[in-house]
């Protein structure tokens, strides 16, 4: 076993444990598996996932070698290493060579020339034609071996670019949107997709919401308002919550009565203002000393009697002639406000708790309460406050998990029907309600999306279609290709006519 690299060869049988089991046996830092074509463990988007943790936990260099172009295009798209061959460049050494030969010296014949032939001159004269003649067939002799050299070069050139010259094919696969439709099972109960089904897992919410909410009151007459002031509550408790209904009487030193205008709720140590009104419209429940603490006789005899405390902030006092009253309408407005606030305050929580999850467009089990108004019709009034609570039961999943599971389930159908496409994108256009079980938790909903798909580039099959051709040829041949939308040869160099039979020396590129 090389301490460096070791390999795992597959049958094609092995569960996804049985490869994790085999990872964590081997010391080695860098591991290989070798995995044969249909391996069903390495066609499945979630166990890729799987494997990806394990790997990140071993902390070794995993990388997956196969011959199957699915199982190599998923093990990418999940960002596990992918084992390819290396091959070293073989250095070209320069051979310098003599491009001409030397020229052998031809014998010098001497041509005896009549004496009464010969001319006479001087000696100047006939040794400056000589030298010019020289210098003009040094010239001519220069630019001869100039044009060879250029020639030579350019075929010396020519025959080291079909040799090294190569070229990348640039091909744009086909991609389409299509429409999805599927009922799927969000159940809590379960921790791992079961594909027979449909079934993912999910998780189920309960959320409870209480608020109050003021309404001006439409009624108008003579008369006067009955006296309101403010007291402030204080839960002196450092460690319980108590909530006050609406309508509770407080009792001034005097004996005069007065009541809350809504709920409060307080929290260990906390405090919160509120407003009170008179049990009757008279001067003698006017009250100006903001010391004044009141009792509450609905706590009385409970633990809580010494632990909240009711003390007056702003004067009990009366108004002019004029006064509002409640009316019918006032209650049904206040009642529609109240549940639009609820819903709201509810659906806000959804999404700051669960800001990763999606659920239907339904609320699932979606309740509120019969609300507690201040005052009843015809009482004199400026605003009426109601207090209202809700609570939801649904069921909710994780993006992430809906959208993987739902191109595992397409990858499968693909698988039976061998079918040349892969996945990019899963958009969800809505999730509706067809059955929710609060009983069991388990919700059955309807998908509806539309997935982007792109279609398979097989290419060794372009490289053995094109290689040899002319550039010509080539493309007429590509653009028959219905998986291809688009394509672009870069020839090196740039005026190859022909594409090379070496296979090598063609490379695709898939954008």
């Amino acid at each position: 076993m090389n301490e460096e690299r070791d390999y795992i060869y597959l049958k094609g049988t092995e569960e996804l444990g049985d490869v994790i089991d085999a990872l964590r046996k081997i010391n080695a830092p860098e591991i290989i598996i070798v995995v044969p074509r249909r391996t069903k463990c390495f066609l499945n988007y979630t166990n890729l996932d799987i494997l990806k943790n394990e790997i990140k936990k071993l902390n070794k260099k995993v990388y997956i070698d196969s011959d199957d172009e699915q199982i190599i295009n998923l093990a990418k798209e999940q960002g596990i290493n992918i084992f390819l061959s290396e091959y070293n460049v073989e250095e070209i050494n320069r051979i310098v060579t003599d491009i001409l030969p030397p020229q052998k010296t031809k014998p010098k014949f001497t041509k005896r020339i009549p004496e009464e032939k010969i001319k006479l001159t001087s000696n100047f004269d006939d040794y400056d034609l000589t030298k010019k003649t020289k210098q003009k067939r040094k010239r001519v002799n220069m630019s001869l071996v100039f044009l060879i050299l250029v020639f030579v070069g350019g075929i010396f050139y020519f025959l080291i670019s079909l040799k090294f010259g190569y070229v990348t094919v640039v091909v744009s696969p086909q991609k389409q949107p299509l429409p999805f439709e599927d009922y799927l099972v969000l159940n809590p109960n379960i921790t791992s997709p079961v594909v027979e089904e449909n079934s993912i897992p999910a998780e189920y919410i309960e959320i409870s919401k209480n608020i109050s909410i003021r309404q001006k009151t439409s009624g108008s007459r003579s008369g006067s308002n009955l006296p309101t002031g403010k007291v402030k509550i204080i839960n002196k408790d450092k460690e319980n919550s108590i909530s006050i209904i609406a309508n509770t009487r407080l009792i001034a030193p005097n004996g005069n009565e007065y009541k809350l205008l809504e709920r409060v709720s307080l929290g260990p140590g906390e405090e919160k203002e509120v407003v009170i009104v008179a049990k009757e419209n008279d001067q003698k429940y006017y009250l100006t000393d903001t010391n004044v603490i009141f009792n509450i006789p609905g706590l009385k005899g409970t633990s809580w009697e010494d632990k909240i405390e009711a003390r007056l902030i702003e004067p009990v006092r009366g108004s002019g002639d004029k006064v509002n009253y409640v009316t019918l309408n006032d209650i049904s407005e206040g009642k529609i406000k109240l549940e639009k606030e609820l819903e709201k305050a509810i659906s806000d929580e959804l999404k700051n708790k669960y800001k990763d999850y999606v659920f239907p467009e339904e609320k699932g089990d979606f309740q509120i309460k019969q609300p507690e108004v201040s005052h009843q019709v015809g009482q004199v009034t400026d605003e009426i406050v109601l207090t209202g609570s809700a609570y939801l039961k649904t069921v909710g999943v994780k993006y992430s998990q809906l959208v993987n599971y739902i191109k595992d389930i397409i990858a499968k159908e693909n698988l039976k029907k061998d079918s040349d496409y892969r996945i990019l994108d899963f958009k969800l256009d809505r999730l509706t309600i067809n059955n929710f079980d609060p009983k069991t938790k388990i919700m059955t909903v309807l998908a509806k999306g539309n997935i982007t798909i792109e279609s398979r580039v097989n290419e060794k099959e372009i490289i053995l279609a094109i290689a040899g051709k002319d550039i010509e040829e080539v493309k007429e041949i590509i653009g028959k290709m219905s998986n291809i939308t688009n394509a672009k040869l870069i020839l090196n160099p740039s005026w190859l006519k022909k594409i090379p039979e070496n296979l090598d020396k063609i490379k695709i590129k898939i954008e």
